[in-house]
């Protein structure tokens, strides 16, 4: 039986609509999907808990924090550990040629350099703060006489740190290897010399007022710890010798072994005023920081050494 028209256009019409329905319901479907789907960012992890408080009583073992290393000496003397920083100066001319205060004649071309208390023939490890370049000299002079400066190195200790166009730099002195060390007479012996000739020396004295001269017990005869030894402060230093006897007779008031002694510098002759004789450097160093601040000259620690 062949349907009418009629039937033809309602079947028609709700195949329309059925198919609309389902283009709807799978259109619906598709947006819910995409939406439960989207990429959102994760959530930030959890932080960490906190420790949990201890019970009173209860010891918290922290670990402590590394200390600087520094670079022993070799052979592991009791010179390790030695590290000193401040600021280097280079000389060379007009003390080219001229004798050192060890007796060598200086060369500024030889890895050599001025200190003022480490024994001669030391070796130092000199490191320049500003680029890091290292070299190493051997002690054959005393100085610098300059206040904040630690050492005087040679024109080609200098240039190996690539300081010379500066004239000074920072630095760190390390040792390397310790010199002999010029030891105290023991009792009874001849006192040492002064490293230079004297011009006036006024023996000790035993005054009321006089500031006590520090324990010089002897150490050991053999060493090489730095830090003993003979030390002297110098406390003034002058181009007239009057002003050099002046200062000279003050101190005598107070201080044992008060000196001036003579210097013939290129630049010309100078008149320093020495005052006492000191086992450890420490003891030294106090005196110098107590004359400095009574006096108002700068006063260094100088190492003794033999008359050459």
């Amino acid at each position: 039986m062949i349907p009418s028209a009629g039937t033809r256009r309602r079947r028609a019409t709700r195949a329309s609509f059925l198919g609309a329905l389902i283009l709807a319901i799978c259109f619906a479907a598709g947006c819910a999907h995409r939406a439960a789907t989207a990429n959102f960012p994760p959530p930030p992890p959890p932080s960490a808990a906190p420790p949990p408080t201890p019970a009173p009583g209860t010891t918290i073992q922290r670990k402590p924090r590394s200390a600087s290393p520094q670079t022993p000496a070799a052979g592991g003397e009791p010179g390790a550990g030695y590290v000193e920083e401040g600021v280097a100066s280079w000389y060379g001319f007009p003390f080219q040629g001229r004798r050192a205060s060890d007796g060598e004649i200086y060369d500024m071309n030889q890895m050599t350099a001025a200190h003022r208390t480490l024994p001669f023939n030391t070796i130092v490890r000199v490191t320049n703060l500003r680029n890091g370049l290292q070299t190493e000299v051997r002690i054959i002079d005393r100085g610098p006489f300059v206040e904040g400066r630690i050492i005087d190195l040679s024109l080609a200790a200098a240039k190996a740190l690539d300081m010379v166009p500066m004239g000074t730099a920072p630095v760190r002195l390390e040792l390397v290897s310790v010199g002999p060390i010029e030891m105290p007479a023991a009792p009874g012996a001849s006192p040492v010399g002064p490293a230079e000739p004297t011009v006036s020396t006024i023996a000790p004295q035993a005054n009321p007022g006089a500031h006590p001269a520090p324990s010089t017990a002897a150490p050991p005869a053999a060493t090489t710890d730095v830090n003993v030894g003979i030390f002297a402060v110098q406390i003034g230093a002058f181009t007239d010798v009057e002003k050099a006897d002046k200062l000279h007779d003050q101190l005598t008031v107070s201080y044992p072994s008060v000196s001036v002694q003579e210097f013939d510098l290129p630049t010309g002759t100078v008149f320093r005023v020495f005052v006492g004789r000191y086992t450890f450097e420490a003891a030294a160093q106090e005196v110098a920081e107590t004359l400095q601040a009574e006096h108002g000259y700068t006063a260094f620690v100088v190492r003794v050494d033999p008359k050459n």
